[in-house]
């Protein structure tokens, strides 16, 4: 999986093939994993092709979800910490023809990222160590569908770690002065049902249990959107929205 120019499509497709092998088969991942199968991968963090950082994203999703030996192997490997560094990247313009490709990415690190964190409390852990927040809710205000319903998801998984986790998240708003409690909830209002269930789920985990957080929330109408939110037959929907 190194090389020039030719390997990066050699790599894409590689990476492609380990996901179609892994999907919902555990045994599969085990294998992969017991023979050396992360340290192959973690040497393609060093490619400067975006595709190939695109598909290497989806593999440790694909590994880690409902998976939890495997979460625990991607952790001991130290990817959780080069995963969060793919959120770095300065964005491009955004005229830039590579801003959707960035876009992918970001949208596919994010989602591995859920992947590893959720129901694992040391992943959680380890990825907010690795600053992860800082990078992700400078995500909150774009208009990249992908990217924002990712970026909700990962948020509300976060927060379902406990006060702590509400806390980090609240601080890291403040020293990064993004919009956090003021744009989640108008994202209730987004005319992309999946971007408005995730911030209904993000907004229901950020505030269980702290009250500083809902008076933040209160304090940018969160009320009156949940109130303006149409009505819907989709139970996840329901859900989340009795929550918040």
């Amino acid at each position: 999986l190194l090389g020039t120019s030719r390997a990066h499509l050699l790599q894409i497709q590689a990476l492609g093939c380990l996901q179609l092998l892994h999907q919902d088969n555990d045994a599969i991942k085990r294998e992969f994993i017991e023979l050396g199968g992360l340290p192959v991968l973690d040497q393609c963090f060093t490619s400067k092709e975006k595709q190939v950082l695109i598909e290497l994203a989806h593999t440790f999703r694909v590994l880690a979800t409902n998976f939890a030996f495997a979460q625990d192997e991607i952790r001991a490997s130290g990817c959780i910490p080069k995963l969060v560094a793919l959120l770095k990247e300065k964005r491009p313009r955004p005229r830039d023809a590579d801003l959707q490709v960035q876009n992918a990415m970001h949208a596919s690190v994010l989602r591995a990222l859920v992947a590893l964190a959720e129901n694992n409390s040391m992943n959680r852990h380890d990825t907010v160590k690795a600053r992860v927040l800082f990078h992700a809710l400078l995500f909150i205000g774009q208009e990249d569908e992908t990217v924002l319903v990712h970026t909700c998801r990962l948020l509300w998984v976060i927060a379902d770690g406990g006060e702590e986790y509400r806390d980090h998240i609240r601080e890291a708003d403040e020293r990064t002065m993004s919009p956090l409690f003021e744009t989640l909830p108008k994202l209730l209002l987004h005319y992309e049902e999946t971007v408005a269930l995730n911030a209904a789920g993000a907004i229901a985990s950020i505030c269980d249990s702290s009250s500083t957080n809902k008076n933040r929330f209160r304090e940018h109408d969160a009320i009156d959107m949940l109130q303006m939110m149409p009505e819907t037959s989709n139970p996840d929907m329901m859900r989340q929205t009795a929550r918040a």
